[in-house]
Order: C-alpha cells, then structure tokens, then sequence
C-alpha cells in the first residue's frame, strides 16, 4: 500500500544519493593517449560511467550487470513513451470509423524520434 510506496520511494533516493557520493570520491580516470606504458601522454578521460563503478567494485561481471540493466531500463523508458505517444495521439487525431489499430499512431512520431535516437550526444544539436 502507501506505506510500502514510502519505503520504496525513500530506499530509492538513499540508494541514488549513495551512487553520487561514491561516483564523487572515485579519483578522476586517466588514460594513456599513444597506448600504453610506451611513453604515452597522460589525460584525463570522461568521468567515471556506472560501469565503471561496478568494474572497479565488483569486477567484470559486475560491469556487464549493471550495463545490461542499464539496457532493460532505457528499453523500458522507450517502449513507456512510445505507448503514451500513441495513446496521445489516439485521442487528439479524429477518429475514422473503424478506427485504425494503435500500431498505425507508432508510425507517426517515428519520422523524428528515429534520427534524434541515432544522436551520440545531444550536445551535436
């Protein structure tokens, strides 16, 4: 009920709060630029991924744990927005009588969600 919500509404945020206090104390990567120990420059490489985090804890299974559930989540995100796209456009569109199957209203956003999906980063916009 809403006790439980509570409960998890609350373990969620500590357990959010807890990834950002350890993200924070990691010290910042570094790579070699040139490969290797062969006289590579040393640079500062992008902060730390949640991969990474589990690599460094848990070692590669780790790793390959949360990446893959990061997969699930974000595949959920989408198929969650696509279904209230659909929904949305069902009832803002008229209706022709018989009304066409929901799968029709999927291919209307698709024209523009499909290029702004093969963006690497939103800063290229």
């Amino acid at each position: 009920g809403v006790v439980g919500l509570i409960l998890i509404i609350m373990l969620t945020e500590h357990c959010c709060l807890l990834l950002i206090d350890v993200k924070r104390s990691m010290p910042p990567q570094t790579s070699n630029a040139g490969g290797g120990d062969l006289g590579g420059v040393q640079h500062h490489a992008p902060s730390w991924t949640y991969g990474d985090l589990a690599r460094r804890v848990l070692g590669r299974s780790g790793e390959r744990m949360v990446n893959t559930a990061l997969i699930f989540t974000q595949f959920g995100f989408c198929v969650a927005y696509l279904i209230f796209l659909t929904q949305t456009l069902r009832e803002l569109l008229p209706t022709p009588l018989p009304p066409p199957p929901a799968w029709h209203y999927v291919l209307i956003p698709l024209p523009v969600l499909l290029p702004l999906g093969m963006l690497r980063s939103v800063r290229s916009l």
